[in-house]
């Protein structure tokens, strides 16, 4: 009996060992490792990978999977022989619409030039969220981001794209809720309620990137500006106001400037800071009768503030300054339109003596110049 279990429990010892020796044989080794991080930015995300200097003197090449599912098939986004440290992914080529906030999981394999797996990712799989492309800009104010589009939308290009976008602005002040002045030369009444403006700003701005956004510093783009004013109503007058409703030569202004701005985003905060030089500053004064048409500011800044509070509300804001001017101008723009009810936004001309409450609303679309198209 003694002999039949040293023999039993020998066979089984030898059974387990040749299953591990036959499993080692499969799976070989266990794979060196190697750091991926996923950094997102405005046009895609960047995978960058961080061998180690002996691994890299033995690297051929990385193989990248990606899928929506850490638990699905994985799809083999690249396969590249160039020795690249990084990868990026981008919107206008390999997303859609319908990706938005999507997770993407990204596997990495790394292999030596006879196509052997040399070392895997960490983290296996490291995971990525595709959320919204940053705007161009606000209501009046550019930003210094660039959108891509994405691959199903009708502007996307599989061929090469322009350095620049183009961004098609429309404002237009209905009217002054409320404004207040101590202006006691021109006129003798401190408070108006509910005057009509009608001023329309059609606008367009183009930009080129100078350094795009890092960690550490924010994206820096410079570009132009132009506007045309329209009025459907006549300039108010002090004594007198009006409420015609055409468009009339006189009624029109034409504003062009040269512009640079630098946007950063900060987790669900995006800011912007420019500097603006033209006649673009001047539009502000058209917004009201006590601002001088003789006051033609040549020199302003401007800012804009977004909070993406939750996936279906964000707060949005936005000032422009003019300098050197004896008036001291300041717009503020905050947008409100469905989030608060209404079907306008709220704007806050302040100057020298005075200040007041405007209605308005705003469209901005985005044109992409391309060189080649599918």
């Amino acid at each position: 009996m003694t002999r039949i279990f040293v023999l039993r429990s020998g066979v089984l010892i030898l059974a387990v060992l040749a299953a591990n020796i036959f499993s080692w044989a499969e799976t070989g080794p266990a794979l060196s490792t190697i750091a991926v991080t996923a950094e997102s930015i405005p046009s895609g995300v960047i995978l960058h990978f961080e061998p180690s200097s002996e691994m890299r003197s033995r690297l051929d090449h990385f193989r990248l999977w990606r899928s929506t599912d850490a638990s699905a098939a994985f799809e083999l986004s690249t396969g590249t022989s160039i020795k690249l440290d990084y990868y990026h992914d981008w919107f206008k080529d390999y997303f859609q619409a319908s990706d938005l906030h999507s997770v993407f999981c990204y596997r990495l394999r790394a292999y030596d030039n006879e196509n052997k797996t040399l070392a895997r990712g960490l983290p296996d799989p490291v995971s990525w969220e595709i959320k919204e492309i940053p705007a161009q800009g606000l209501m009046l104010v550019p930003s210094a981001y660039r959108k891509i589009p994405l691959y199903d939308t009708e502007s996307y290009g599989v061929g090469r794209l322009l350095p620049i976008n183009i961004d098609i602005t429309t404002v237009y002040f209905i009217g002054r809720i409320y404004g207040y002045n101590n202006l006691e030369d021109l006129t003798n009444t401190r408070s108006i309620l509910f005057t009509r403006l009608g001023v329309w700003f059609i606008q367009g701005d183009a930009k080129v990137i100078l350094e795009k956004e890092t960690k550490y510093f924010p994206q820096l783009a410079v570009g132009v500006e132009g506007a045309n004013l329209l009025r459907d109503s006549k300039q108010p007058e002090i004594q007198n106001p009006t409420f015609a409703f055409n468009f009339q030569k006189e009624n029109s202004r034409r504003f062009v400037g040269l512009f640079t701005a630098a946007s950063k985003q900060f987790g669900p905060i995006q800011t912007t800071l420019g500097y603006v030089q033209g006649s673009t500053p001047a539009k502000m004064i058209y917004l009201t009768e006590f601002l001088p048409a003789a006051s033609q500011p040549e020199v302003g800044v401007f800012g804009g503030l977004t909070i993406q509070a939750t996936r279906n509300f964000s707060f949005q804001t936005e000032f422009i300054s003019a300098l050197k001017t004896e008036e001291r101008p300041l717009l503020i723009n905050l947008k409100l339109g469905s989030k608060a009810h209404t079907n306008f936004d709220i704007g806050y001309l302040s100057y020298t003596g005075g200040y007041e409450v405007l209605a308005h609303f705003s469209f901005r679309y985005t044109l992409y110049p391309q060189l080649t198209r599918k």
